[in-house]
């Protein structure tokens, strides 16, 4: 399939090694386990910790591929053999708010190296980079991102059906957030009050061993993405619209 300037859509899933995210859940359910009832700690080398502090996403540096700056012009010409590090090989996936566009791609050769968000001002017909590279084929690389969900035109979530890993974003990428304190991602979804002064509102992670139903556990934020509380899971009823 392609889009509308010709640049091939790709479904590519990848999967994250299950031992560098139980390192990561070791780390930082540590700091909790003492806090918690002895029935919720023996959930945290799974599910996380009941609080925790997202890290931000850090740009890497030096003159390789995943090193692209924040609003690097994305090529939408060319060859899809084109060895251009910035070179737009193919959408993973892309959603629109007005003339705003998100999107998570494949940049350079082939598409099989590196994934980037993007973004554009102009309804797609130009792309700039939108923040750290999400994912790469390197053993320290990032998880796969393979589902977007833009809820306005500054914020964002990215992650993978089934995944343990989100980013979120609530200033256009100029920072990201990656929580890897999930287990696999059931669905993301969003509450917003009417009459409260905040557009972000709170992000909603069902969360369960399998990646469906029924959630397990529920992480919430209501700061971007920074900050995340567990809550008993709760049935697809209770859940706000997307």
């Amino acid at each position: 399939m392609r889009d509308n300037v010709g640049i091939k859509w790709v479904a590519k899933r990848r999967s994250r090694s299950l031992a560098v995210v139980a390192s990561a859940l070791a780390a930082t359910s540590g700091v909790f386990a003492g806090a918690l009832p002895s029935s919720a700690a023996a959930d945290n080398g799974l599910f996380g910790p009941a609080h925790f502090t997202a890290p931000a996403f850090t740009y890497a540096k030096g003159d390789n591929p995943k090193s692209l700056d924040f609003g690097t012009p994305v090529s939408l010409s060319g060859p899809t053999s084109s060895s251009a590090r910035n070179h737009l090989a193919g959408f993973v996936a892309s959603q629109f708010v007005g003339n705003v566009g998100w999107a998570i791609a494949y940049l350079g050769p082939n598409g099989g190296g590196y994934e980037y968000p993007l973004h554009s001002t102009n309804h797609g017909k130009t792309w700039v980079t939108d923040g750290p590279y999400f994912h790469g084929p390197w053993a320290n690389a990032p998880a796969w991102a393979g589902a977007l969900q833009a809820y306005s035109a500054s914020f964002a979530v990215a992650y993978t059906q089934g995944g343990q890993v989100l980013y979120v974003t609530d200033d256009g990428g100029r920072h990201w957030y990656s929580s890897f304190a999930f287990s696999s991602i059931v669905s993301v979804s969003r509450i917003v009050v009417t009459n409260s002064t905040s557009a972000i509102g709170t992000v909603q992670v069902a969360v369960s061993k399998t990646g469906k139903g029924p959630a397990k556990y529920v992480f919430t934020s209501s700061d971007g993405g920074r900050k995340w509380v567990r809550h008993a899971g709760w049935d697809e009823s209770s859940r706000s619209s997307r």
